[in-house]
């Protein structure tokens, strides 16, 4: 291949566009008289035929050159008739600045001042001008008509701030709007660009989330124990949204889409184009635009949604250059968070237009969450466990904590909220989740008791009843008073689906069921949501679903049945689905530190009345009825029926997993049942069905 034939085509425009703008320079010079013999002739030569015009012509030579070198994609004909039409338009305004049309505008402007004149008047000739000019430009540089008379308007008038425009939510409306300085950039196009809000600090009154004097002798910890959001000053201006959006007008226009960019909203992560397909285009062409557009636009990875709900627009979610950090404290302050009914919030992050989002856990009233190692999931976690301490005290919040993973949830061990000490025995936690399903049922029979359907119904009926509290009730020996809300917070489903699938399955999935009214609800987190960890029965009964980064289009299907999750841009980039949305919610996730949760915890330990566990001793008691469980009973069932003693039966039969197996076995070599271990061969059975 030849030198030539090597050279990239963006490289061939930058070298004709800096040659055409070397040129343009040298006409100019020429035109001044310091061009040479050549540049001097064609200095009479333009002078003569086209006057002053010949100014202008180079302004258009020099404009042509730049736009070459910035690969800035032009018509060819479009361009070359607006020239003419530009050229045109100074011959005959030129004419009109002197009686000698020849002086100012050549052979050319003067033949055409004459015929004007005769046939339509000084008027006609000067309107012709203008419309000739007009017409030029709007061909040249790929404008409206519009878009010049915008132009003109906002440099006659004083910019005003750029308004933002808060976005109708099903999870939270929008109550405060910041305003966002104006930008010192002149608009270039119609299309709307809203930023992001800015952030506002607190005073010291307001670093309470709920009055100290409403909570009783509790403490509840200050938000200044939160590190404070700095904004980050990111260069990056309304001219540069408006250039990317006419980058993607040009992109639709060379697939032969009929589309224009209505709307740009600049989120902490991602930035939104809305895109209006033309009349008759279908949707489905945007959808596999994604991998050509982030080739266009030199994004890492750019996601569509096809439509955008109740918008009537296609969205084009291009990642910022760089991300901005969303602390919790940010949406902990906001009015969104501060007047939400809600009564278990979930700072959930600030979505694409920057409005913070607050979700009910008790409305969905159980979460399932997925997402990769260092997508952000522990951090949310994290997140929802510190902004509950800010808000609940121990007598209306209690955790059951469940961390297989024994690093995550570790730094709570000890704060007042906790029903048990952090369970990290994955071999533990059915038994736990057991007694999670006794208490529903205990709660149940109290609110039987009572006559209600709900917690809410019963803590109020308490508070108008105070004689009530220390009754017993007429079943079980129980005793009324006010019920706190129980949030159990599985860090790592799979390691538990590895132990005991069966147990762990059918108590999440009762739970999911019936727990919602007696005010138990669940957060299940994984980072392998493969259809054995999250099966069908578990969906099923958690339809509000969040999801980080996943790996493949595969995981993002389990998760939300639809693709998206493996477009996501990792640390806190996020899809929520509510029952009552359509289509996930992107939305970045709120950052909180390790620094700051121990500070948080050392608060909450320190200023926490003393108070019991209430189901310390759970483990003595469970690990005794694990024994003889109806597992147990099953597996010798089998053994002696079948006359098979293997770690791989008792898997395959009982669909558990192998240290399982292994301790059933061990228990029935101590009860005689079977004999010892004898390598790859199965156990001697030492008695039969008779015995």
């Amino acid at each position: 291949m030849s030198l030539f034939g090597r050279i990239k085509k963006e490289h061939w425009n930058e070298i004709i566009g800096v040659l055409i703008v070397i040129f343009a320079i040298w006409m100019l010079i020429s035109l001044i008289g310091f061009g040479g013999s050549i540049g001097n002739s064609l200095k009479y030569d333009l002078l003569e035929f086209i006057g002053y015009v010949s100014y202008l012509l180079v302004i258009i030579i020099c404009y042509w050159g730049v736009s070459l070198f910035l690969d800035r994609k032009r018509g060819i004909l479009s361009g070359l008739f607006g020239t003419v039409c530009l050229i045109i338009s100074g011959l005959m305004l030129m004419s009109l600045l002197s009686n000698e049309p020849y002086l100012t505008s050549g052979i050319l402007g003067s033949g055409l001042n004459k015929l004007c004149k005769r046939t339509i008047g000084t008027p006609g000739l000067l309107l012709s001008g203008l419309v000739f000019f007009i017409l030029g430009i709007t061909l040249s540089a790929e404008l409206t008509v519009r878009h010049i008379f915008y132009t003109i308007y906002t440099k006659l008038r004083r910019k005003e701030p750029i308004s933002v425009r808060k976005k109708h939510r099903t999870i939270t409306p929008s109550t405060s709007a910041k305003t966002q300085k104006p930008v010192s950039t002149e608009p270039v196009s119609d299309t709307t660009v809203v930023l992001s809000e800015s952030y506002e600090d607190k005073t010291d009154d307001e670093l309470y989330l709920r009055n100290p004097s409403t909570v009783g002798p509790y403490v509840l910890p200050k938000l200044s124990l939160l590190n404070k959001n700095i904004p980050e000053n990111e260069q990056l201006t309304k001219s540069m949204l408006q250039e990317t959006a006419r980058i993607l007008e040009r992109s639709f226009k060379d697939f032969n889409i009929d589309a224009k960019v209505l709307r740009v909203n600049r989120g902490p992560a991602v930035t939104r184009y809305e895109v209006e397909p033309g009349p008759g285009v279908k949707v489905s062409k945007f959808v596999n635009l994604s991998d050509d557009l982030a080739l266009v636009l030199r994004a890492t990875r750019v996601r569509v949604v096809a439509p955008v709900p109740g918008a009537g627009v296609v969205g084009i979610e291009v990642p910022n250059e760089k991300v901005m950090q969303v602390g919790l404290r940010e949406v902990l302050e906001s009015q969104e968070f501060r007047n939400t009914k809600a009564r278990l919030p979930l700072p959930l992050g600030k979505d694409i237009s920057g409005t913070p989002i607050v979700a009910d856990l008790a409305t969905m009233p159980h979460l399932l969450v997925a997402g990769t190692t260092g997508s952000g999931k522990s951090v949310f976690i994290n997140s929802v466990i510190a902004s509950m301490l800010f808000r609940m005290t121990p007598d209306e919040l209690r955790f059951l904590m469940i961390d297989p993973k024994r690093v995550e949830l570790s730094l709570y061990d000890g704060i007042p909220h906790l029903i048990a000490p952090v369970v990290t025995d994955s071999t533990k936690a059915p038994a736990y989740l057991r007694w999670a399903l006794r208490e529903v049922d205990k709660r149940y029979k109290r609110l039987a008791d009572i006559g209600v359907r709900n917690i809410e119904s019963y803590n109020k009926y308490m508070d108008e009843h105070p004689e009530v509290i220390g009754k017993p009730a007429e079943e079980d020996n129980l005793i009324h008073g006010k019920m706190s809300y129980i949030m159990i917070i599985i860090d790592e489903l799979a390691d538990l689906m590895m132990v005991s699938s069966t147990d762990v399955e059918a108590s999440i999935t009762r739970l999911a069921q019936i727990a919602r009214a007696a005010g138990v609800h669940m957060l299940v987190a994984t980072q392998r949501p493969s259809v054995d960890v999250v099966t069908g029965i578990i969906k099923a009964n958690l339809p509000c679903r969040l999801s980080f980064r996943l790996a493949s289009k595969v995981d993002s299907r389990t998760i939300l049945d639809m693709n998206g999750a493996e477009n996501l841009l990792g640390k806190g980039d996020m899809l929520f689905m509510d029952v009552n949305t359509a289509k996930p919610i992107r939305i970045q996730g709120c950052y909180i530190s390790e620094g700051e949760i121990e500070r948080i915890v050392e608060f909450t330990q320190q200023n926490a009345l003393p108070s019991d566990n209430d189901i310390s001793d759970i483990d003595e008691e469970e690990s005794q009825d694990d024994s003889d469980d109806d597992i147990y009973e099953q597996a010798v069932k089998l053994v002696i029926k079948h006359q098979t003693a293997s770690t791989s039966f008792l898997q395959r039969k009982l669909n558990i997993s192998y240290d399982r197996a292994v301790q059933l076995l061990e228990d029935m070599e101590a009860e005689g049942i079977v004999g010892p271990n004898m390598g790859k061969q199965s156990r001697e059975i030492l008695i039969d069905d008779e015995d």
